[in-house]
């Protein structure tokens, strides 16, 4: 099976959410009911319906790490260590998703703290040192055994904008040394109001991933009577409901009413030591969510906690409580269905778990009078709107007084309308987890009144909670998400544009499509075959986040050219399909040039880059000057030219009668790539703010870059021990197990 394929990410999560229960030595039922609350959150469909599959293989194998930790801290010392080691390196290995990873790394030091505190407590901190050394043995090996992907990755990521990596002076204020710049940082930050969507999901209206709108619409309804089709009003009024905080949303974290009343009813009756770091994973969890909503704290860890500051959208931390609430939610339940204490006690903590339950819900009817509905784009929307219709009244004469009314009384009446689709969504979702959050608490009830038996409570909270997250779940992910495969080949078919640009035979340049509708930086359909300018990464290198922010987005052709960009391809005005432009002016994959300038700094290179003739001449830091060991002397009749570009090795041809400064179209990246002269390794230089510059003497010469990064090989070997680690861990483990279980005096 495709461990990526949508039913197998759901099917591990819920398996290694089992586990952990199982390893808690909680009732199978009541495993199987929060195993399905933790895979079935709305976060896990909505990430795998916007391909973000590896975060939800990281989510669901996280449980998997968890259980092998608490198998140590039982001292069940050799089993908890082999398993966690193998889930941290299948975690680790098989989704590269560090952010979840951290996580995780958090969840075990939480559990850690709690531990030791009650150690200490108990006089037992020898025990919980010796348990603390299998911890560290195990995620040491387990990260040790993907080495060779993470050093090289570490080492990248200091040279990028998570790094902080960027040499250009201006405003510090919001900046992070050595992380990511805090507004980009915290943008998706979950609003406090938002955490409102964890027990009643529209709340803040549903995402664009929603249609929450199949027929009828306010908003749609006031947009066909201005003349818009129905298909196109619908469309519109199913992509506008949502008005919280962040700047898009695909659908909200819903992590279950019945999930949620669980939790409160663990609150009350679970009683083992795992009860105060659920609820500390939980909370940690929401307040790391709202990001810049709660700045004094979460700027804070920003800055001081290890490793953080390269990470953004502070919401994905509602993974922590996607894991703590079903899981102390069936610690409670577990305890409850066989609990000892007087029937007068447990009526008294039941009455306590309902009157929070419904205050929760009380509080949520409260916001809803008073919530104004409006979300933090709609004065751009009204603005946009007003603009549009008025110039198409218009229609090239100047814009009377009347239109302006007319238009603004049209966008009043949309906004509006859209404000009315959203207290829609919300109190019709209100009054769903009020239905079945009654339904919860009344067959609890019966059972405490000894009208069911545990059996049929059980498998009525299953179907509650199965009916309550995958409705929901369906908003999200339905058979509107997949394809059949001829579709999806269908996705990459050559555009008239791909097919003008395929037929250069000379395949040494770049692409910058402007058409996708994501914007250049963001959409990849060209990297998909061509070599591209743009595209998507969420870790790009510093310098090349300079350059798109000073030069690229403000269309500066000198640099499109010394980029080597020989196509454009953008919408043809009339029918708006994608057409290549060839661009003549582009430099090619290497160049000579007459002179070198050197400036002093990182913003004079950079200002630079706006009036100099970079055909002819390299800017270069003055700091090197010194390094350069001639200065380029003019020879009409000197070649360079490209020879062979694969991923990790680049050949040029080189011929001239004095010497020569050679500029490379390609990235500066000193941690891999090595230049040899005739096979001799040699120096090169940043040139151009980011590209490469070799001196080469006069002469005919083979010119190399091969990628030899240090980091790959020190890891493969780190690698190659960490596994053997790991195989002798898991042998002994399993010795020790079939050890243990022999009778005694065989």
């Amino acid at each position: 099976m495709d461990p990526y394929n949508p039913i197998a990410l759901f099917f591990v999560a819920a398996l290694c959410f089992y586990l952990l229960t199982q390893i808690l030595r909680i009732n199978p039922w009541i495993g199987f009911l929060s195993s399905i609350g933790f895979a079935y959150s709305t976060f896990d469909p909505i990430i795998i319906a916007v391909g973000h599959v590896t975060q939800m293989l990281a989510i669901g194998i996280c449980p998997a790490v968890i259980a092998g930790l608490l198998l140590v801290y039982r001292k069940q010392y050799w089993t908890g260590a082999a398993m966690m080691t193998i889930a941290f390196g299948l975690q680790a290995s098989m989704t590269q998703h560090i952010q979840i990873i951290y996580y995780t790394c958090l969840i075990v030091g939480l559990i850690t703290i709690i531990f030791f505190i009650r150690s200490w407590k108990q006089k037992a901190l020898p025990e919980a040192l010796k348990a603390l050394v299998f911890v560290i043995l195990a995620s040491a090996i387990g990260f040790c055994t993907y080495a060779n992907v993470l050093l090289p990755d570490r080492e990248y990521a200091t040279e990028t904008m998570r790094g902080g990596k960027s040499e250009l002076s201006g405003n510090a204020q919001n900046k992070t040394k050595g992380g990511l710049d805090k507004d980009y940082a915290f943008d998706y930050s979950y609003g406090i109001g938002e955490t409102l969507t964890l027990y009643v999901p529209g709340a803040y209206g549903d995402g664009n991933l929603a249609r929450p709108f199949p027929d009828e619409s306010k908003l749609a309804d006031k947009l066909e009577e201005i003349g818009w089709p129905e298909d196109r009003a619908l469309q519109f009024a199913n992509e506008s409901p949502y008005w919280g905080a962040l700047p898009i949303q695909a659908g909200p974290v819903y992590l279950g009413v019945i999930v949620g009343f669980l939790f409160i009813l663990g609150i009350a009756f679970a009683k083992s030591w795992h009860k105060e770091w659920l609820i500390a994973a939980a909370v940690v969890g929401i307040l790391l969510a709202w990001g810049k909503y709660f700045s004094v704290f979460n700027y804070f860890l920003f800055d001081h906690l290890p490793f953080y500051k390269s990470f953004r959208s502070p919401s994905m931390a509602l993974v922590m409580p996607q894991l703590a609430l079903p899981l102390l939610g069936a610690l409670g339940l577990d305890e409850f269905l066989r609990s000892a204490e007087p029937k007068e006690i447990i009526w008294k903590k039941f009455r306590t778990v309902c009157l929070v339950c419904g205050g929760f819900l009380v509080l949520a009817l409260l916001y809803y009078a008073v919530a104004s509905f409006k979300g933090p784009h709609d004065d751009a929307f009204h603005q946009n709107f007003v603009r549009g219709t008025v110039q198409q009244m218009a229609r090239g004469s100047q814009p009377t007084a009347e239109m302006q009314q007319q238009a603004n009384a049209q966008a009043n009446g949309i906004v509006k309308a859209m404000e009315q689709d959203r207290e829609s969504i919300f109190i019709q979702d209100l009054l769903r987890s009020f239905i079945l959050l009654t339904l919860a608490v009344v067959l609890t009830g019966l059972f405490l009144r000894g009208k069911i038996k545990a059996l049929p409570l059980l498998i009525s909270l299953i179907l509650l909670s199965s009916f309550d997250l995958i409705a929901e779940d369906r908003k999200f992910m339905n058979e509107d998400n997949f394809l059949d495969p001829v579709d999806v080949e269908s996705f990459f078919a050559p555009t008239m544009a791909d097919q003008q640009i395929m037929a250069d035979p000379d395949k040494s340049f770049r692409v910058f499509d402007e058409t996708g509708g994501s914007g250049p930086f963001n959409d990849s359909r060209s990297s998909y075959r061509f070599n591209s300018v743009g595209g998507y990464s969420p870790a790009k290198l510093g310098l090349y986040q300079d350059l798109i922010e000073k030069q690229l987005s403000k269309g500066n052709l000198s640099v499109f050219n010394m980029l080597n960009t020989r196509y454009f391809i953008q919408a043809n005005s009339t029918s708006r399909q994608p057409e290549a432009h060839r661009n003549p002016s582009a430099y090619g994959p290497c160049w000579l040039v007459k002179g070198l300038n050197f400036v002093p700094n990182a913003d004079a290179e950079m200002q630079a880059l706006d009036s100099m003739n970079l055909r002819d001449t390299a800017i270069l830091r003055s700091g090197i000057a010194s390094k350069v060991p001639f200065q380029p002397v003019w020879d009409s009749s000197a070649r360079v030219r490209l020879l062979d570009n694969r991923n990790d090795e680049l050949s040029y041809a080189f011929a001239a009668k004095s010497n020569q400064f050679v500029v490379f179209s390609e990235i500066y990246y000193d941690k891999g790539w090595n230049a040899y002269l005739d096979g001799k390794k040699t120096d090169y230089f940043r040139v151009d703010y980011l590209l490469r510059g070799m001196a080469v003497p006069a002469g005919d010469h083979r010119i190399e870059f091969r990628f030899e990064p240090l980091s790959f090989d020190k890891g493969t070997k780190i690698a190659l021990i960490g596994s053997l680690m790991a195989y002798v861990l898991l042998g002994t483990a399993v010795w020790r197990g079939a050890r243990s279980s022999k009778p005694p005096g065989t």
